[in-house]
């Protein structure tokens, strides 16, 4: 079940973005000297809360975190509070009961929303704006719990604290938060619908092999250095249908002028894709699921891919793959071999000076063809 349907834009944040650095730290302290005392971890637990408002890679592993919960307390409610921009998908995912979408211009009207849920335990899985800490703190849960991240103040919201760390991948981290809270964390991400999704947005698949490929990435300020250039991707289109694969490229409605100029590109040199451009969210997964391979760089969809057992190659360059790696079986990360590299944590505390390194440019085409043929020979459940 979810809320409202919300626009699927990080252009509309703005306002939340400003209340979270005017005014997140500085409320989250003074939050924090009122609390008389921390809270101790309930006995029965029927109202699970799950914060993450933001990303669609990172929403794919907390389907994970999700069937961990549902394990631990089978008779349980998980509500995910999400935001805008990973809404879409949230709102078709079976791992959560209900969607609450974060009212962005009056995010006061949440609390409202989410206090009315009565919730026993509060996982915040957000990992840096205030704007999430602060609403686990308002929220009325009887126990709270997230991410000590330097220099953002957020742990003042929670009654148990766990430290954010950059050496382990982002699921040990929320595996970590469940772990002190004595819950058995380890289920992989999974993509099961709620019913009647998939027939909401059907998708005729083509009737011969191919594969699929992404470029372009979502995050406005940082995309170009995690873009891989587009003559490896032509000679990786080259190979890809010498093996008799037709090749489809994804993206947002918004990468539509993109593909036109990269599909003429394509075509003066002597080979063709096809548009996978702007399909929704359950049209498509059914739409990979049924790919011989997908190569993309570090983005929603080789997590999503990945997380349906599709052979996917995914493509690091400023991200490393131990940190923001896709999760799956038959997942291969291919990192730069550039020194320095694998330096952003996320998009606003990229170094300005390592991010003028040649990261993706350094990522061998033929390393990539090596290992799209090795996932493409494999049986499935081979590793």
């Amino acid at each position: 079940m979810a809320t409202t349907p919300a626009p699927a834009s990080k252009n509309d944040y703005g306002f939340v973005r400003f209340l979270d650095h005017a005014v997140g730290a500085c409320a989250l302290r003074i939050l924090g000297s009122c609390r008389l005392r921390r809270h101790a971890p309930p006995a029965d637990v029927r109202s699970i809360l799950l914060m993450k408002f933001d990303g669609l890679g990172d929403l794919v592993l907390v389907t994970g975190i999700a069937d961990d919960l549902r394990r631990r307390y089978p008779g349980a409610s998980i509500t995910l509070l999400c935001g805008p921009f990973n809404y879409p998908l949230a709102s078709i995912l079976a791992a959560f009961d209900r969607c609450v979408c974060l009212e962005l211009h009056a995010p006061w009207r949440t609390v409202g929303e989410l206090r009315r849920l009565n919730v026993d335990l509060c996982i915040d899985l957000g990992e840096w704006s205030r704007i999430e800490a602060l609403l686990t703190r308002l929220s009325g849960a009887k126990y709270t719990t997230g991410f000590r991240t330097r220099g953002q103040h957020r742990h003042y919201a929670y009654d148990r604290v766990g430290d954010l760390r950059f050496d382990r991948h982002e699921i040990e981290n929320y595996r970590a938060l469940l772990r002190q809270l004595d819950i058995p964390a380890g289920a992989p991400p999974t993509l099961a619908l709620v019913p009647g999704a998939s027939s909401a947005s059907p998708v005729t698949l083509p009737g011969a092999r191919y594969a699929v490929i992404h470029m372009w990435s979502g995050s406005a300020r940082w995309a170009h250095l995690k873009e891989w250039p587009e003559d490896n991707w032509v000679r990786l289109i080259q190979w890809l249908t010498a093996q008799g694969l037709t090749v489809y490229v994804t993206g947002s409605s918004g990468d539509q002028a993109r593909f036109d100029a990269f599909g003429q590109r394509c075509r003066s040199q002597g080979v063709s894709v096809q548009s996978a451009i702007g399909f929704r969210f359950p049209a498509l997964m059914a739409f990979l699921r049924e790919a011989e391979v997908v190569v993309s760089i570090d983005t929603s969809i080789a997590h999503l891919s990945g997380a349906l057992g599709v052979p996917t190659v995914g493509l690091h360059g400023p991200t490393s793959s131990k940190r923001w790696g896709a999760v799956g079986k038959r997942v291969v990360a291919i990192d730069s071999p550039t020194a320095g590299c694998g330096y952003m944590n996320w998009g606003a505390d990229s170094d300005r000076k390592r991010a003028s390194l040649k990261c993706m440019e350094a990522i061998d085409a033929r390393v990539v063809l090596d290992e799209a043929a090795r996932l493409m020979s494999l049986q499935e459940g081979e590793p």
